[in-house]
């Protein structure tokens, strides 16, 4: 079991990731924009006791602080740097902001399915820090 944070603006796909999380026994903790997101990762305002999730699926465009910014900020921090982030978007041309940030692991593109979300997890979780 592995603690997942999702982190999508767009609550309809934020429950069915965690509903697709939750049925393959790993526990999903949701943030529904970037800012929410940076508090529930300890990163705003900083907090070292905050326990991260052992991976984290990203939306790209969300409102207050955009997924860039959050996966900048993870990167950032020494705790947070090697948590594996998965990019979630329907912009293909996404991708390009995030090639060079080392803590991203996968990209799944929307829309997508609970078995390729799971796979990416799965894969996330396997893949060397």
């Amino acid at each position: 079991m592995a603690r997942v944070a999702i982190i999508e603006d767009d609550r309809a796909l934020a429950d069915q990731m965690v509903w697709a999380l939750q049925h393959a026994d790993h526990e999903a903790l949701v943030a529904y924009d970037g800012a929410q997101a940076l508090a529930l990762l300890g990163l705003e305002p900083p907090d070292a006791a905050a326990p991260l999730p052992d991976v984290i699926v990203l939306d790209v465009m969300m409102p207050s602080v955009n997924g860039v910014e959050v996966c900048r900020r993870l990167a950032a921090e020494a705790r947070a740097a090697k948590v594996p982030v998965i990019i979630a978007s329907g912009r293909g041309e996404a991708r390009g902001a995030f090639r060079a940030l080392a803590n991203v692991r996968a990209f799944l593109d929307k829309p997508f399915d609970g078995k390729k979300l799971l796979a990416a997890v799965d894969g996330a979780l396997r893949a060397p820090r």
